[in-house]
This record gives C-alpha cells, structure tokens and sequence, in this order.
C-alpha cells in the first residue's frame, strides 16, 4: 500500500461523491487522503477483504442497499485517485457473485398474504407470492404452489400443474421440469429452439408423471374448482382457493391465442443462465477494462482481454462463438445507425423562418378574406413538414458500400475470414451476409435495429416485361 502524505487533521464529514467525480485522478488524491471515512475504508481493507454491506456500515452507520451503492462509488473514486507518484490511493480487486435464476414459483392462491404491500398487489397479477426456489406450500397462506412458465409468444404468465386421479380423488401437483437443458438453449427463440432440437421434449412432458399436464390461469371463462391445500380439487364444495385450469395443447395461450403443436412447447420455465448473465456483464467489464496496445497495429476494442474459467467446453466453445456473433451484430447496427443519421439532412433554418412569417400574414389575412383558407392550410402543412425530424434513407446498395468501406471492417473482419476460405472470400457477398443476418429475421426477443425502431423498410415493387412470343 503506498505511503499516504503528512496533510492536515482528517477531515470528519464524508466525501462528496458526485463533486470528486469531476475533479482529476490528483485532485481526487489530495481531497480523499483527508477525509476520516476514507482513511477508515483504507484501514479495513488493509487488515483483511470486507463485503460491501460491511464498508458501507463502516462509512456511513448503515449497510442497506443505497448505502452500499454510494460505498461502491467511493470506492470507485478511491481506486482511481492517484498521487504525483502515480500511486493509486485504494488499489482494489473485488470478488462479484451472480447466482442464475434456475425458475420461478407462485402461490395459487390470488388472496395470498405473501402479495400484499409489494409489487405483486396489482389486479395485472393474477396470483400469489413469488419465489425463486422451488416448494409445495405458500407459508404465507398453505395454498399449493406451482412452476410459473411464460408463453413463447407473448410471454403471458401461468402456472404448470398435473392433474392425477387418486382413487375418487382429483388433485393438482406440480408439474417439475427437466434440468438437463443446456444453458446455451436457453437464448435461442422458441423457432430456433425447434430448429436446434428437432424433436419434441419428451422429457419435460413426462417428468410430472401419470396425469395430464393443466395451467393455472387468469382466465374467468375456464372450468374453475377449488383448490385444497393438499392439491385436492372440489367440484363442487365452498372450501378452498378458486382456480380456472386450461389444457396446453386444448386451450393454449388466452392472451395470443398460440397453441402448443407437436414437437413444440409453448410454454417455458423462467431461465436464466449463466450465457445470458455472462453475455450482459462482459461487454459492460470490457468498458472499464484498460487499453492494452502491444504494437503499432490497432486492436479489437483498444486490444483489451479478459480470461474466464468454466467447467464445460462446449459450453464455452459455443459462448465465445455467440459473444463474436453478438459483436458483429453490434458493429454492424452502430455503423447503418450513424451512416443513415448522417444522410438525414437538417432543415434549413431560414426557409422554416420564412415559411413561418408567411402562415402567421396568410392567418391575418384570412381573417379578411374568407377565400385564402386553403392556401393557409398548404403553407401549414409545408411547414409542418419542415419542423418535422429528418428522415435519413439509405438504399440496400449504400449499406453494403458503408460496410466495404468502414476501415474496421477491412482490418479486423476479413483477414480472419479470408484466410478460412482460403483466399476465396466474397467480399461484397460477405457485406450482403451481413445485412441479411439484421435484417431476414424478426426475432421475437432479441434486438434488432427493425425492432428497437431505428430502421423502417420501404420495398418497390416492379414488373419484368414479359418476352415477345
């Protein structure tokens, strides 16, 4: 740790936090080296690693979630602070743990206890308390619980159930799922994932065991028993909670209207892996990662790198080739997004000026004179027009011409690709490639410069003449 400079009495208030944010990694120093709150940080950390929640309660007596968010921030401004010497004040490595959504549960049960005074007490939620592993019974009001799973159009909520006869008596259990999925599946579209498969999942239909797979829904219309604690459902009695069941196969989604077809399940667990999470953080690391430029010759993002650990090869083969294909895509959309902002030309101020002392004489005159009324309303619209926002438009052989001529294309695209097709590489076909890939598919839940609403297709259509006979 380096050596902090005789100064002043410490100073007892704590640091303005977005003040130094402005200030020069120096000035950060000089201001921080002095303040008590810091000093104390510098010592805890110094004699063993700390939580966060344990800094904030250090810095400011408490260690609930804002505490700890400005703690991160003074911490942030500690390790960039540096002296003269260019010796950072706090030098720091954290230690971030990130736990996947392996699933969802509900209560059944809409007058749940567990719902009230948070988000879920809304009419838009049609069940209970939510949680994140899995259990039988609602501790708040002994209902059942469920598996929430969502619709892979829509993405409308249910609960998967199983209903079994045992002897005289119908009950509802939870439906449990396979777990053998690979992460990796889980970020395909459910089109993709039918693709990908090829087969129907046997496995999830069958791991509920004998009985015939129910959701649980928000739908009035639908045969609605009670529901007992035990799973058990009456017909016909008072006691218990009321539940409307729908067939998947039968009824299908009441939101959209998409049904379950073989070899398809429409109706998914709520996953979330390890790809997604590591998919979102990485690129956000890389911002804040150094340069790391090793020679004259430019590099990938400033040639920053970053060195992961996993227990699966293929699963990492096939995150890396997702994290190159994210890449590409991402470049590809930033260069059309600027390329066709710049062709959108900006109005000219004095014509809107002009035009606007026009309509505001043609208004007083037609007070006057009854008949000028709709050479007001075309000035109107002409000046409507020009104060509108400026629509840029680039045509398919103008993107391809961006991307030919975008010098990061050349540098870092096509060696790489050049030298895998053996010097047989289709440039302008590479740049159609690419194009297509954004713009052939409508994704239903990944972005796209089409669905962010960045970009809106005019397509002509033409008649070839026929040839004379």
């Amino acid at each position: 740790m380096p050596v902090l400079p005789a100064g002043p009495g410490a100073v007892s208030a704590a640091p303005d936090v977005a003040a130094l944010q402005g200030c020069s990694p120096q000035e950060r120093f000089a201001v921080l080296c002095r303040h008590e709150s810091v000093l104390r940080l510098r010592a805890a950390l110094i004699e063993r690693p700390r939580r966060l929640s344990e800094l904030a309660a250090l810095v400011f007596g408490r260690g609930d979630a804002a505490s700890s968010r400005a703690a991160l921030a003074l911490l942030d401004l500690c390790s960039s602070a540096v002296s003269e010497r260019d010796e950072p004040l706090l030098p720091l490595r954290g230690h971030f743990f990130q736990r996947t959504l392996s699933g969802l549960w509900a209560c059944a049960s809409r007058g749940c206890r567990g719902r009230h005074g948070t988000a879920l007490e809304c009419d838009a939620w049609p069940f209970g308390a939510v949680f994140l592993e899995r259990r039988l019974q609602c501790p708040h009001c002994k209902s059942p619980v469920f598996e929430m799973v969502q619709c892979g159009e829509c993405g409308a909520e249910y609960l998967s159930a199983v209903e079994r006869r045992e002897g005289t008596q119908e009950r509802l259990v939870q439906r449990v799922y396979g777990r053998d999925e690979d992460e990796f599946q889980q970020e395909l579209d459910v089109a993709e994932a039918d693709d990908e498969s090829g087969e129907p999942d046997d496995e999830a239909a069958d791991a509920g065991g004998s009985g015939q797979p129910r959701l649980v829904a928000d739908c009035p219309d639908a045969p609605s028993p009670r529901l007992g604690p035990d799973g058990a459902l009456d017909w016909t009695g008072t006691a218990g909670t009321v539940v409307h069941l729908l067939v998947p196969e039968h009824d299908g989604c009441v939101v959209c209207g998409e049904r379950e077809l073989a070899g398809r399940t429409l109706f998914q667990p709520v996953r979330v892996g390890a790809p997604f999470l590591l998919g979102t953080a990485i690129p956000t690391l890389f911002e804040y990662l150094p340069d790391f430029r090793n020679g004259p010759a430019p590099r990938p993002r400033g040639g920053r790198r970053l060195l992961s650990f996993t227990d699966s090869r293929q699963g990492t083969a096939r995150f890396a080739a997702k994290l190159q294909q994210e890449a590409e895509r991402d470049y590809v959309r930033s260069l059309l997004y600027h390329s066709i902002a710049a062709a959108a030309a900006p109005p000219d101020e004095a014509t809107i000026q002009k035009i606007r002392k026009e309509v505001e004489a043609l208004a007083e005159a037609a007070r006057r004179v009854p008949g000028i009324e709709g050479v007001l309303e075309q000035k109107q619209r002409e000046l409507a027009r020009l104060e509108s926002p400026a629509i840029g438009r680039l045509t398919w052989a103008d993107a391809e011409d961006a991307l030919l001529g975008a010098d990061d294309f050349k540098r870092f695209l096509l060696p790489e690709l050049n030298d895998l097709t053996y010097d047989q590489l289709d440039v302008r076909g590479l740049a159609r490639l690419c194009l297509l890939r954004e713009f052939f598919l409508r994704p239903r839940r990944q972005f796209s410069l089409e669905g962010l609403g960045f970009f809106s297709f005019a397509t002509r259509y033409w008649t070839v003449p026929s040839r004379p006979q």
